[in-house]
Order: C-alpha cells, then structure tokens, then sequence
C-alpha cells in the first residue's frame, strides 16, 4: 500500500516480479597440443512484471547467444586468442500506461494521478555479433604477462548496421604463487537499449554508446549545488526533438535540451530527480562549429537541463548569467573547462527549455 503521510493521499496496490533464467552449454577440445577451442551456446529468458494501481507493464526479453574462443600456443612466451560473438535478443513489451499526453512517450517522467491508462504492444529485435582478436605476451614465463587486442563489434537494428572498433590493453603481475594484479584501460562500445531504439519510445537514429559519457555526467552530479538523486537521459535526433518540443512547448523546431522535473519541487529538501532530452543532432552541430569534441557539447547540455530541475532559470539576463557560471563550475570542476564560457565567445546561441 503506498499512500501520503497522514493517509490525505490514494492508496494503490504495488507487485512486482523478475524472472531471469539462462541454460549455457560448454564444448572444450585441444584439437593440436598447441590449439583449444571451446564453444558456448546460451539461451535465455528474462521476464518482468510491474503493478502499481492503473499502471501494468509485462516484458519479455528472449536470449541466444553463441560464443567460440580459440587459443593457439606459439610459443613458450607468446599466444594468439581469437574469437566470435553472436547474440539475438527479442523484446516484448505489453503495457497498460495512464497517459499524459494523447500519444504517450517515454518522457517526460510524471505521477499518474487518475489519467486513463492507454494499452500499448510493442518488439524490438536486436541483433549483434562481434569478433576479437589478442595476444598474449608472457616475457621468459615471468610474473607479467601483456594482452593487448582489440575487438570488432556490429549491430544490426530496425534495419540499421552500426559498427564499432575498441582497442584494449590488459596487464597482469602475478604477486605470488597466489595473488595475481590486474588492470586494463580501452575503449568498451554497447548499442542503447532496445526501447530507446523504438521509434514510438525513442530514436531509431541513436549511435552507439560508449560507457564513459554516462560515467563521467555521473560523476559531475556530485558538483551540483541541490542533492541529485536521478537523471535519466534521452538522446534524440532533430526529428524526434522537433516532435517533443511542439508536444510539450508548443514551440516548432528543433533545440538543444528540455529539461523536465520529476521530484516534489514545493518541498526544497526533496533530492532532485529529472528526465531531459538532449540533441545529439543539435550537439554535434555546435560541437563542430566550435572546435571541441561532441562529448563537451552533450555534457554541457544534461549540466544545463539538470540545473533548471534544481531550479535555475535563464528567462532574465541576470538569470541566463547564473545558470551559464553555474554551468562552467561544475564542467570545470569535473576537468572540461569552461565550455559555455568558450561558446559565448565564438558567438553561440542558448536555445535549451525548461
């Protein structure tokens, strides 16, 4: 049961259920005395299942994968690894959603009070393979041993291939008979999520993510001057932004970010949660046409959108001037810079919504 103190508020009824289930299979053979081999089949079934009053989500994500990895010894010091990666993932989504808009997105994240709830029926398929290949360099079979390689990964969805290539070294120090160190730095490539790639929920245009944008907005929410407790990111295309902003602002054409509060804004002490937009078209756009790399152009952006949810405004000169500063603290105080400062002087516009 969850209702307001002093039961003034509704009471709903909340459930909840997450199944997740695989079966693997696993065939080893040295084939020479110097080559193994060992294939792995996987299929998999995750299920989840959400009621709370009028809303009901079931999903359903099924799994096959098939991996191969080869091992070929060249020497007493060296080894050559390669391998291949399948993976065919199938998402179903049914859904009974009150509504806050009459065609019901993602975002903008809202209690649902006593809106009607809209059915909705969706798949997705995601498929995805990938091969690598690495050494293996152990000098006079000592305690380091060097593995530098580098990986080939393809994804194919709605109809789209996109494609990534992610160097990687990895090190190891073998302390004692027992304890061994490890440590590695390279580049690690996903596809979004299959309903970010919806082109009801999402944008079917979306690149391919590298974990460290997240990491590091991440890491910037500690700089903010309110207690962030969530910021849920959507990145879309032009198309997708024109539609949000005409849908939610009543304003045609595309814009950089909006930003849209999902925490108790009366009560000052509720930590900050908010759901933005940002523009990757618009991003990549500035991002050229002022010499930095499209990564400062998106922070700057999420940095912008969180602050109007802690209550930042730029409808005033002397507004815009705070939130701009506030922007430039904390891009600094994460190791960027000043970057709207930079924007400023090469003459860019501030076009983001509240």
């Amino acid at each position: 049961i969850v209702g307001e103190p002093g039961g003034t508020g509704p009471d709903a009824g909340l459930g909840a259920s997450i199944g997740f289930h695989r079966i693997k299979g696993e065939w080893d053979a040295r084939l020479t005395p110097d080559l193994r081999v060992t294939v792995s089949p996987v299929v998999g079934l995750d299920a989840t299942s959400f009621a709370l009053d009028e809303l009901n989500v079931d999903g359903r994500v099924w799994e096959y994968a098939l991996r191969a990895d080869a091992k070929l010894r060249l020497s007493e010091d060296y080894a050559l690894n390669w391998g291949v990666d399948v993976l065919g993932r199938a998402a179903t989504l049914a859904a009974d959603l009150p509504t806050r808009q009459p065609a019901y997105r993602l975002f903008p994240g809202s209690g649902f009070e006593d809106r009607e709830a809209q059915p909705i029926d969706r798949q997705v398929n995601l498929t995805a393979y990938a091969t690598y290949v690495e050494g293996e360099l152990n000098p006079g079979n000592g305690r380091w041993t060097l593995v530098p390689g580098v990986r080939l990964d393809g994804y194919r969805f709605f109809g789209r291939d996109r494609f990534s290539l992610d160097p990687r070294l990895n090190v190891r120090f073998a302390l004692t008979d027992t304890v061994t160190l490890k440590g590695g730095a390279g580049l690690f490539t996903q596809a979004p999520t299959e309903f970010r790639l919806d082109p009801e929920f999402g944008n079917p245009d979306l690149s391919l993510e590298r974990a460290e944008l997240a990491r590091t907005f991440t890491a910037l929410l500690a700089h903010f001057p309110s207690r962030v407790a969530r910021v849920d990111v959507l990145l879309v295309g032009d198309a997708a932004m024109d539609a949000a902003h005409q849908r939610f602002m009543q304003i045609a054409g595309t814009t950089d970010v909006m930003s849209f509060p999902a925490h108790d804004e009366s009560d000052p002490a509720a930590p900050v949660e908010a759901d933005l937009y940002v523009c990757i078209d618009v991003a990549r756009r500035e991002a050229a046409a002022r010499g930095h790399n499209l990564e400062r152009e998106i922070l700057l952006y999420a940095v912008h959108g969180t602050l109007h949810a802690c209550g930042y405004r730029d409808d005033t000169e002397a507004a815009a001037a705070a939130i701009h500063a506030e922007e430039d603290r904390i891009l600094s105080a994460g190791g960027f810079g000043s970057v709207y400062a930079r924007r400023v002087a090469d003459g860019a516009s501030d076009t983001s919504d509240a």
